[in-house]
């Protein structure tokens, strides 16, 4: 089975678990239609990972999602992890429809300001 970047950056990425989800998500599945990519039965799972990753206001430039994952625990970021390693488990179901021209470069540089303002200042 070959990985799509979103699912290798998770993977090797040195960044925290919830800068890993901050990334899978908002670099990718943040656009996935349930109802246009997704079986019936994956449907609750992605909709629990959509909930989780909007319990939290946008703060400064990050969004909902961003936001959300940086206050998860480690143990909330992994159960998140598992269940996007999940959705991977179905390699024919279009899970990325947002890598297309205009898609954002880099949730890295957001996550990156938000986390290291100091960085920005400087």
């Amino acid at each position: 089975m070959r990985a799509s970047s979103p699912w290798l950056g998770m993977a090797v990425s040195p960044a925290s678990l919830q800068h890993r989800v901050a990334e899978a998500y908002t670099g990718s599945l943040i656009h996935t239609t349930p109802d246009r990519h997704l079986p019936d039965d994956l449907r609750p799972l992605f909709a629990e990972i959509a909930a989780a990753l909007n319990t939290t206001a946008p703060q400064a430039d990050e969004g909902t999602a961003v936001a959300s994952a940086l206050v998860m625990s480690e143990d909330q970021a992994e159960d998140v992890i598992q269940s996007l390693l999940a959705l991977q488990a179905f390699p024919d179901i279009n899970l990325f429809p947002a890598q297309q021209k205009g898609t954002p470069a880099s949730v890295s540089d957001t996550l990156s300001r938000v986390t290291h303002p100091a960085a920005d200042a400087a």
